[in-house]
């Protein structure tokens, strides 16, 4: 069940201690960490806390050391049990860690991706597709936490999404590096569709329609060393983001979304035709577009 290829692989742990229902949920969860670890070689893990924000908390569980010491899958799986955490009551969400992510001068990135909900019934949907990307400071030879591309964790830089496609044209084989730009687009249309059905973002009640404007964050993984494909995977989806206008990039990335997202809702607002701009329709539920979603989900 659940929407494939739209997240990291996930595992959410309840806090023990709670209840007796929550306790064998969280048994019933790590028991499928600790079997998937071990079938299939994933030992690093994201550990999130839930309720986190800001990036705040987020940490590496590393169960290498422990696959290699285990001397069957029963002394990994009972190590392993023990669990991720120091404090067992903490509710946390465990996700895998992307090893080969996408970066800039060695450097990694992640995209913020600026969606419009310009109308929720029927429901209009807009993604920005000069998505703002988020450039670490860090490297992973300058720290352990240079994988968390927060500006918590550590200093951050700002690119244009086509000035990242500029540095893989030059890093990339001749002609891939458009594929791998293209691909990574289609995957947040894609994503972002999938969460919007997920949420339920269509309730058909309100009067006048709702509008909102959401930043989704992903992460980009090459999946292998080949490097002919990037995915990209959502990590948060935060109402009220803040639009970015003070980063390098703002005034050229930032400003023209607000000005299209406001323009699009004002006319909605007066009935009037919807203008000209760059945004691209992800959903319109008045057309048909966007609103079947058994591709991605089941």
């Amino acid at each position: 069940a659940g929407c494939q290829g739209v997240l990291p692989r996930s595992f959410v742990l309840p806090g023990a201690g709670v209840s007796e229902r929550r306790d064998a949920e969280r048994l019933r969860s790590l028991s499928k960490v600790c079997n998937f670890a071990w079938e299939t070689n994933m030992t690093r893990w994201v550990r999130k806390p839930a309720r986190g924000a800001f990036g705040m908390g987020v940490s590496l569980w590393d169960l290498s050391a422990v696959k290699r010491s285990a001397t069957d899958k029963e002394s990994f799986l009972t190590s392993c049990g023990a669990g991720p955490e120091a404090d067992p009551s903490q509710d946390l969400l465990l996700q895998e860690f992307l090893s080969h992510p996408v970066g800039v001068a060695g450097k990694k990135v992640e995209i913020r991706a600026h969606v419009l909900v310009a109308r929720d019934s029927p429901l209009l949907v807009f993604v920005d597709p000069n998505f703002v990307v988020k450039w670490a400071t860090r490297t992973s030879a300058d720290s352990e936490r240079a994988w968390v591309v927060n500006s918590h964790a550590q200093k951050l830089d700002s690119l244009l999404w086509s000035e990242v496609a500029t540095a893989l044209e030059a890093e990339l084989p001749a002609g891939a590096a458009a594929g791998v730009v293209a691909g990574v687009a289609a995957g947040i249309r894609r994503a972002v569709r999938a969460v919007v059905y997920a949420a339920g973002m269509s309730p058909k009640t309100q009067n006048p329609p709702r509008w909102e404007i959401y930043g989704a964050d992903f992460a980009l993984d090459w999946g292998d060393s080949a490097r002919t494909r990037a995915t990209p995977f959502l990590l948060d989806w935060n109402m009220r983001p803040g639009i970015g206008i003070a980063c390098r990039c703002g005034l050229s990335a930032t400003m023209p979304f607000v000005r299209d997202a406001f323009s699009i809702v004002v006319a909605i607002a007066d009935a009037l035709p919807l203008p000209e701009t760059n945004l691209e329709v992800v959903v319109d539920e008045a057309r048909g577009l966007g609103a079947d979603v058994s591709d991605i989900c089941r």
